[in-house]
């Protein structure tokens, strides 16, 4: 089931879960709706480091990373 949501200014489609049905439509503008649904705060750079890299990622391969490929790749430590 699909459904249209607003996040941000943007109208998206997202599946039953709230994924989006169309990648293409994410855009950074939507990053602090979409935290503040999350119940973050305001973003860090940190939070903007991770997001930009898993979203080149998605570009690049189709995929997010792997929380191993995230912690060896992009040079941002993983607390385990």
């Amino acid at each position: 089931m699909m459904t249209t949501e607003t996040i941000g200014t943007a109208t998206v489609d997202v599946d039953a879960e709230g994924f989006f049905v169309h990648p293409e439509q994410w855009n950074e503008a939507m990053v602090p709706d979409l935290a503040h649904r999350e119940g973050m705060g305001v973003l860090s750079d940190r939070h903007w480091q991770v997001i930009r890299f898993m979203r080149r990622e998605f570009d690049d391969n189709g995929t997010g990373p792997t929380v191993r490929a995230l912690s060896k790749s992009s040079d941002i430590p993983i607390k385990e």
